[in-house]
């Protein structure tokens, strides 16, 4: 047993009032109405808001207060599923009252959005930093991630006003805001033959010409279909597997690798029209709706029982499994709900490149 493992199981031992004082708290709001885009390997449903988006601000305010008061940090808010500038009630949600005091409750806590660029949409977004900017609604300094979608195709062939138009958003990103502002471009995991043969040459491009660069959005999860979920997962870890090999300096930025990260010490919930759900980190906080991740109580209390039963099942089901017992990476898998996810769909391998098991993590 590793030493972060039997740490992790101490933990597990305290009450969860003791447990509070080692977690962060992230937030995902699926609140965002519509869609202007079709990007590949995108499954957000954007024909419809969900009914009562505004009380599901009201709902995540109640629980982050219960967090915070006991002094959990609430590390950020993703507010989503779809793009900021095309969404249909992006205003309503950043001036709704509650929604600017979640964001005040800690001066430690990000924002992250999804937004494209590409389409010029210059009035929403002055319209946006607008209301983000105005003295009162949110903290000054306040810590914004970015996170731009791109298409591999349309990136290639993209031509010089595309590379511009990205830096004269970051020129303001960097000059004319009192806001923190972080950027990154997210590419979908999908079966693009593109993706799979040109993504070097994206990764060093966004490099090069737009100063940051790509990290992966698993959305396929949102299939809510068990065979497409596994298929995808498997092909991916393929993938990552070959690429590490024949690319071995490659910044592939996988915070999946980090041990650290988004495991036993952070809490996610996703708030979504259906309920709220524990959310369990693979590749990337993922949605997922199986009944086990469902809460019923939101009480700070209620939810690290839960998160730390699923924690212990976790630790159960990796003696079931073909290579988790003995992984470097067991603690944080469990920590992270991965065992579970694996357990309810009945996958016996790892889910991940067989590099992240053999370094226990310390990859990229």
């Amino acid at each position: 047993m590793t030493r972060k493992t039997e740490h992790l199981f101490s933990l597990m031992s305290t009450s969860s009032e003791e447990y509070l004082n080692h977690v962060d708290l992230a937030l995902n709001l699926d609140l965002l109405n519509g869609c202007n885009h079709r990007c590949q390997g995108c499954f957000v449903r954007t024909h419809k808001a969900p009914e009562g988006w505004d009380k599901l601000i009201d709902r995540a305010l109640n629980v982050a207060q219960d967090f915070t008061r006991r002094g959990v940090r609430l590390r950020e808010v993703f507010l989503g599923p779809t793009d900021l500038l095309t969404a249909s009630n992006t205003l309503e949600c950043l001036n709704h009252p509650n929604f600017q005091k979640l964001l005040s409750l800690s001066t430690e806590t990000r924002l992250k959005v999804a937004a494209i660029f590409a389409d010029g949409k210059t009035k929403e977004f002055l319209e946006i930093f607008k209301s983000l900017d105005q003295a009162g609604s949110y903290p000054p300094g306040l810590m914004i991630e970015f996170l731009i979608p791109i298409d591999p195709v349309t990136i290639l062939s993209a031509p010089e006003s595309y590379i511009a138009k990205h830096l004269e958003v970051f020129d303001f990103f960097e000059f004319q805001t009192s806001k923190q502002i972080e950027w990154c471009f997210v590419i979908n995991i999908n079966t693009s033959q593109t993706l799979r043969t040109k993504l070097v040459e994206i990764v060093q491009l966004v490099k090069e010409r737009l100063r940051t660069v790509v990290e992966f959005n698993p959305g396929f999860f949102r299939l809510e279909k068990s065979d497409s979920v596994k298929a995808r997962l498997g092909e991916w870890r393929d993938f990552l597997e070959r690429l590490i090999i024949e690319h071995p300096d490659l910044p592939l930025n996988l915070t999946n690798m980090n041990p650290q990260h988004g495991a036993s010490n952070t809490i996610a919930l996703n708030f979504t029209p259906r309920g709220v759900y524990l959310s369990p980190f693979i590749y990337e906080q993922i949605f997922d709706f199986h009944e086990s991740l469902l809460l019923e109580d939101l009480s700070a209390p209620a939810v690290v029982n839960r998160h730390m039963e699923l924690q212990e099942k976790g630790f159960q089901y990796a003696t079931s499994t073909e290579n988790c017992d003995d992984c470097l990476m067991l603690a944080s898998c469990a920590g992270r709900n991965v065992l579970n996810f694996m357990s309810t769909n009945a996958i016996k391998s790892c889910i991940f490149p067989k590099q992240f098991r053999r370094e226990g993590g310390h990859f990229r």
